[in-house]
């Protein structure tokens, strides 16, 4: 036993609490102690008239307004979160719109000194910590994809014999997969524009490419409706384009979904970060044959990395995580994505 816990009100009216470990110090003071198993005198009851009234917080109303995080921003930042508008979904503020309001003071007053402590100097906002990333949240997977390696083969096999020059690629089929699986989680379908996040009027892909001019990114609109030839195409030819520098559409904004692939480097898992333009970014990796263990047996299998990066302001944890469920269970069925 290492202590009891008393009402307030016996604390003055009875001998000082100890426990068996502090009986000797509690002697050598000369406060009398209760041995163990001692019964405590019962407090005498506390009349209603002195109970201590308990008066809501200031921020009380605006709780559930705003994200943890631009929470944190706005008491280092002395903002009151009552004058700020909130952009994220259903009106929550988020951190973005305690950023835009440290760069336009005017959009928000500074909090009242009797709801809080003096408000710290205002920091000047940076082009990196505004523009540059948003902070992100991201979770990982592996898929298998003996499913998509054989659909692959047998495409490529009938392709060949028509035009040497098609070929389907693994991110053909994830950039469909992606797509539907949009569909099938629609809660996930967002757009940011500007600093506003909003429901997407339809499903557009973005990928993006590594060029000599550095990262660019083609966005494919509509890309649950095409077709994994069509698709294809398209992709091959704006993604060549894009590379030699010459496609004129590059650099238009309003995704769904970025992908950034590393496989063609051998890269094995890929952790991107999220630009300020996007709410869901999807890391994708080689595709590596590696030891499996399938119905109590040990096979050789073949396996991809996914990692999507999403903006917790703007969207749950528990939705992401279903979007990227979607995406492995569209990419282990491939022929689902050819009808």
């Amino acid at each position: 036993l290492l202590g009891r816990i008393v009402p307030a009100a016996a604390v003055g009216a009875g001998p000082s609490i100890s426990s068996s470990a502090s009986t000797d110090s509690s002697a050598s003071s000369g406060e009398p102690a209760i041995p163990v198993g001692e019964k405590l005198p019962m407090p005498a009851p506390v009349p209603a008239a002195t109970a201590i009234p308990v008066s809501p917080t200031p921020e009380a109303g605006s709780r559930a307004s705003a994200t943890p995080l631009a929470r944190r921003l706005a008491e280092a930042q002395g903002i009151d979160l009552e004058q700020v508008t909130g952009t994220g979904v259903g009106g929550r503020i988020v951190q973005a719109d305690i950023e835009r309001s440290l760069r336009e003071p005017e959009q928000a007053a500074p909090m009242h000194a009797a709801a809080t402590k003096p408000a710290a100097p205002r920091r000047p906002a940076t082009a990196s910590a505004t523009t540059a990333i948003r902070p992100s949240a991201h979770l990982h997977l592996h898929c298998a994809m003996e499913a998509v390696v054989a659909a692959r083969r047998r495409l490529n096999d009938e392709l060949a014999g028509r035009d040497p020059a098609a070929r389907i690629t693994f991110n053909d089929f994830i950039v469909r997969a992606t797509a539907l699986a949009l569909r099938d989680v629609p809660a996930a379908n967002l757009r940011r524009l500007d600093e506003r996040v909003e429901a997407a009027p339809a499903i557009d892909i973005a990928i993006v490419v590594a060029s000599e001019q550095g990262p660019r990114t083609a966005i494919f609109r509509d890309a649950d409706r095409k077709g994994l030839a069509v698709l294809s195409e398209e992709i091959r030819s704006r993604v060549a384009q894009a590379r030699a520098g010459e496609d004129p559409v590059l650099g238009e904004s309003g995704s769904s979904l970025a992908i950034t692939s590393f496989a063609r480097f051998g890269i094995e898992s890929a952790y991107p970060m999220l630009p300020p333009d996007q709410v869901f970014v999807l890391g994708v990796g080689t595709v590596l044959e590696q030891p499996v263990v399938r119905s109590g047996a040990v096979a050789v299998g073949s396996i991809l990395s996914l990692t999507l990066a999403f903006d917790p302001d703007a969207i749950g944890g528990a939705i992401a995580a279903q979007l990227l469920a979607a995406i492995r269970g569209r990419l282990e069925d491939p022929l689902g994505m050819m009808l």
